[in-house]
């Protein structure tokens, strides 16, 4: 989750980085309510993102 830093963001800020996000079309978001949520947006995928081919790593120290 994004959301610009400060106590009293407008409305624009948080539509302006809502529409960021949603211009990556892979992802697919979609706004919740641009009135009442303002830069609330939800997916829904039918396959994962994470390509299955990815290998898992991990750093110990």
């Amino acid at each position: 989750m994004a959301h610009p830093d400060g106590d009293k963001v407008p409305n624009t800020a948080l539509l302006k980085l809502a529409a960021y996000y949603q211009s990556d079309k892979q992802l697919g978001f979609k706004p919740v309510s641009k009135r009442k949520r303002p830069g609330w947006l939800v997916g829904s995928w039918e396959e994962p993102v994470v390509n299955a081919d990815d290998k898992t790593f991990f750093y110990l120290d």
